[in-house]
């Protein structure tokens, strides 16, 4: 295998260009690695000793070693030769050691028979920044400089240009920035490398038998991809020198942001990724590990758990310590820097000691797709910020570099990312644009050339150059490019015979045609593939659209891809994702964790690309951009241990859930998310109507049809609540539905609630399950506790409650069993219970029967003649009438009420043969107490009227007699009636 030797000479004033050089170097090897071997010769890595002069041991080993390429760099200096041993050929000194480099090589052509070495000079034609450089030169360094550049200009002059006319007479090419030289280099060195590798005929370093197809079609390239990924070296280049200046200022962090479709995620992983692990080592860094992940992979639930666990696969050294992964990811929440410090760099120190302690092992860090932390709206955003908050402490660690990738839309929303602006400074942030033309052809021609494929060609044009030619000025096809190179692949291998010479592995122009060519070849292999499928698989076109499709939450509402479950979609539409993952329009992966497997579209471009999609995108935006709320809300619900106070509350947002939850708009976790939110708000709906006291018992059969279990939970509370209310309905619903069990609720109500109505609704709730075991336990406390008032009081309630059944309870047969004192003790405080609510009975009762009584004898005694049931009365007395109605009204109306009362509190019962409550019990109880109070009326009117009132009412025959004991019963029946 032929060495390569590429000379770099140049003053010291072109040094980033030095280094671009040698990185466009290292860059091209891959593209002739098994055919050509390429060396860079740079005198700062030429072992030169002390006994000769720079120069002299420069030149020595130019001379030893032919050099095949030679490239010299100049911009505002010309540079010095101490060593005037170093003659022109007309004897005069050489100005500086380039000059000499430059003669040398140019001898060395003209007497080299093959023509080597091919020379090439880079002058940096950039005037604005000689200028900047210039004002900001010492005093002592200004005349110096000064002169360098007039000393660089008479060279070129002389050595470049004819003295008379000013034309030029040898070759050389101008630049304005470093970038702009390592893309012309890289141009030119590959045309001159080309011939000398005979690429036509090498062996393919991309073996699609092991590896597959060299294109990745909509999908990105990964970081095992590297040796085929090409054509954008000069980006690579650019953000490994933006790294190493952010590593230097104290946060190494470069965030890559630019348009959908513009290769970021690819760029990141088989581009910058492998080219620092593999590349950016030297005596002090001796090893890199990397870590990738894209946000929405790392879990719903916990983003650090998600990382966490990454850490720990990438650093197991971690585990060693004795961290958990646990552990770790809420070191990361909470303190990111102490878990660097704690766990991360001791982990990366036991791991280079491991290793011999011959340089660090440090850790790059890739967070793809970091958009998936803005799309969900403002709010969820700033709930992220201590994840970016963690990924910049990764960044001023000094262990770690932190690369990330960004949407340019999504830009906007970044910035309120007060972590992610600090993190940018500086150098820390790369746009990336669509690839230039030079750029394109890269992609296209190196990955078939390392894979051995070759183009057809017609009318001398090839199919690589008719491609290059469609997509020309077009960079923003840079998706539909990709695909169609995939796809070009795999129509044209079916042709091939396994293990055939590489010369039949043909990309064709009628498979390209077929594709539909670059603009086309989307939406024809998308419509294609759908009209294929069946009508049923068809069928779900919406069902699985709505599930890998989403809206950004800000105001311009793009529609992105989401990572769908894939388990959960197969379920309901697993022929249309079989068809559509065969056909590289959808991808499926890992999550990163590895605990599900995701899908989703290949790539953003199929959403603008496929106009049945694109249509179905824009009718649905209203549900899909709902939906993104939603999703957000889920995690953050999933993220704070599923606190009730995430869910939503009753009203237009929970509607809008509920109706996308109908359509099945949501995945497992959202749907849940909304289902329990609905669940929150029947239960609220419940919960009010225990505290209003109404409408409680329908509420509860309405919330158990719909959420089992849940009403239970409501009860749990409200038997606990502050609200008396809601205790007392709460404790009636158990008793009007007896199969709902709650342990204790209704036994601690009836015995320590503060509220009487809450006492008597447990008690007649107990009467109504009528459970020996619940009226035991109360008995228990009574014997097992101090509170000897309570348990009483609750068993002399459920007396009262258990008396008014109609049909014997259990607890009749229980109460029996006990002892007669404490049977005795109850029936007591029963009575006293009794007493205390017959007492609105009782005036309920007392003044109705007062004024009936009172009237009645009032109006006897107004009547004259015999109605008045008076004798020697001739005439209605006003003053009788008064008299006769408050002793009536007293004694007859108030002993009648009381007899009622007394018999309901010590008879009192609705069940049973004695002492029935029944209405005739009462009424001759009450009218036996009310005759009691006429007898005693009577006696009150004869014992307290003198004989004459008495002769004048006719009781006796003259004012000196008294009456006899016939006249006397006479007057008892007729007061009395």
């Amino acid at each position: 295998m032929k060495t390569v030797r590429i000379f770099i000479s140049s003053p010291g004033d072109v040094e980033p260009e030095r280094e671009r050089a040698q990185q466009v170097i290292e860059g091209l090897q891959k593209r002739y690695v098994g055919r050509l071997t390429l060396k860079t010769i740079l005198w700062e890595k030429m072992p030169l000793q002390p006994h000769l002069s720079f120069q002299e041991q420069i030149s020595r080993r130019l001379a030893s070693e032919p050099t095949d390429i030679a490239v010299f760099i100049l911009w505002s200096r010309l540079g010095s030769l101490q060593d005037q041993a170093f003659l022109k050929p007309d004897g005069t000194p050489y100005r500086s050691g380039t000059e000499h480099e430059l003669d040398l090589m140019l001898r060395s052509k003209l007497e080299s028979p093959d023509g080597s070495p091919h020379i090439l000079v880079y002058r940096r034609d950039d005037e604005t920044s000689f200028r900047e450089r210039f004002r900001h030169l010492a005093t002592d360094k200004l005349q110096e400089t000064a002169e360098q550049k007039q000393l660089l200009n008479s060279f070129i002059e002389e050595r470049f240009q004819d003295a008379s006319t000013g034309n030029n007479i040898r070759a050389f090419h101008t630049f304005e920035q470093p970038p702009t030289f390592a893309k012309n280099l890289r141009i030119h060195l590959r045309e001159i490398l080309d011939p000398l590798s005979g690429l036509e005929n090498a062996e393919p370093i991309w073996n699609i038998n092991e590896h597959g197809s060299p294109f990745q079609g909509l999908s990105s390239f990964d970081f095992h991809h590297a040796p085929i990924f090409s054509g954008r070296e000069d980006e690579m280049l650019e953000i490994r020198q933006a790294f190493r200046e952010q590593a230097s200022s104290g946060c190494a962090f470069v965030l890559i942001q630019g348009p959908s479709g513009s290769g970021k995620s690819s760029l990141a992983r088989a581009g910058v990724l492998p080219f620092i692990v593999e590349k950016e080592v030297d005596h002090a860094i001796k090893e890199w590990r990397h870590l990738m992940f894209i946000p929405s992979l790392l879990g719903t639930n916990d983003l650090f758990g998600g990382f966490a666990s990454l850490l720990v696969s990438v650093v197991p050294e971690i585990t060693v310590l004795g961290v958990t992964v646990e552990s770790l990811a809420q070191h990361l929440r909470t303190n990111p820097a102490a878990a660097l410090d704690l766990c991360v760099k001791p982990a990366l120190l036991s791991a280079a000691a491991a290793a011999g302690n011959k340089g660090e092992v440090r850790l790059i860090v890739l967070a793809d797709q970091l958009e998936e932390l803005f799309g969900e709206g403002e709010e969820v955003s700033k709930k992220h910020e201590p994840f970016l908050l963690m990924l910049e402490a990764f960044a001023k660690s000094n262990t770690t570099w932190v690369l990330a990738t960004l949407r340019s839309d999504f830009f906007a929303l970044a910035q309120q990312s007060e972590s992610l602006v600090r993190m940018r400074r500086g150098k820390g942030s790369f746009e990336i644009t669509f690839p230039t033309d030079d750029a394109i052809r890269r992609m296209v021609e190196e990955p078939a050339l390392m894979a051995g494929l070759t183009w057809e060609s017609e009318d001398d044009l090839s199919l690589a150059n008719r491609i290059i030619q469609d997509a020309r000025t077009r960079g923003e096809l840079l998706p539909l490019l990709a695909y169609l190179l995939g796809q070009l692949f795999e129509m044209d291998r079916a042709a091939w015979r396994v293990g055939a010479d590489p010369a039949f592995r043909r990309l064709t122009f009628k498979s390209y045609r077929q594709l539909g060519a670059v603009e086309g070849a989307l939406n024809k292999m998308a419509e294609s593939e759908f009209k294929t499928l069946g009508a049923e698989a068809q069928e779900q076109f919406a069902n699985v659209m709505r599930r890998v499709t989403a809206v950004s939450q800000d105001d311009a509402g793009r529609f992105t891809r989401r990572w769908a479950n894939y388990d959960e979609l197969y379920e309901s539409a697993g022929s249309f994702v079989d068809a559509f993952l065969k056909a590289r329009l959808f991808v499926a992966k890992k999550s990163e964790q590895g605990e599900v497997r995701v899908v989703s579209v290949a790539h953003e471009a199929i959403l603008t690309s496929w106009p049945r999609l694109n249509k179905w995108l824009e009718e649905n935006k209203k549900n899909l951009k709902a939906r993104t709320a939603i999703t957000a809300d889920a995690r953050l619900w999933r993220s704070n241990e599923m606190d009730k106070s995430f869910l939503y509350s009753p009203g237009l947002q929970l509607d809008e859930a509920r109706s996308l939850l109908k359509q099945g708009f949501l995945e497992r976790d959202e749907g849940l998310f909304v289902e329990k939110s609905i669940e929150a708000a029947e239960a609220g709906k419940f919960a009010a109507t225990l505290a209003a006291g109404e409408g409680f018992y329908e509420g509860w059969f309405h919330l158990e049809a719909r959420h089992p279990g849940v009403g239970v939970d409501v009860l749990r509370k409200a038997l606990a609540s502050d609200s008396a209310e809601e205790r007392k309905s709460a404790a009636l619903l158990l008793g009007m539905v007896p199969h709902i069990e709650i342990a204790g609720g209704l036994e601690d109500l009836v015995v320590d609630d503060p509220d009487d109505a809450v006492r008597r609704a447990a008690a007649l709730s107990l009467t109504r399950r009528d459970r020996t075991e619940s009226f035991q336990a109360i008995q228990d406390r009574l014997e097992t506790t101090g509170k000897k008032g309570d348990p009483l009081r609750a068993l002399a309630c459920i007396l009262v409650a258990a008396d008014m059944e109609t049909h014997a309870p259990n607890f009749d047969r229980w109460f029996r069993r006990l002892s007669e004192a404490t049977r005795s003790k109850i029936t007591v405080q029963s009575w006293r219970r009794r007493s205390r609510a017959a007492i609105p009975v009782y005036f309920a009762v007392v003044i109705p029967a007062m004024v009936l009584a009172a009237f009645s004898a009032a109006a006897f005694k107004w009547v004259p003649g015999w109605f008045n049931c008076a004798y020697g009365q001739a005439h209605p007395s006003g003053l009788m009438s008064i008299f006769h109605s408050a002793i009536a009204a007293t004694l007859i109306g108030g002993l009648s009420a009381l007899g009622l009362t007394a018999y309901r509190m010590v008879f009192g019962r609705e069940h049973g043969g004695s002492g029935s409550l029944q209405p005739f019990g009462a009424i001759v109880f009450g009218a036996l107490f009310g005759l009691l109070g006429g007898l005693l009326c009577t006696g009150a009117i004869a014992g307290v009227f003198a004989a004459e009132p008495l002769y004048i009412m006719g009781w006796i025959e003259n004012q000196y007699d008294k009456p006899d004991f016939t006249r006397l019963l006479r007057l008892i029946f007729i007061e009395n009636c």
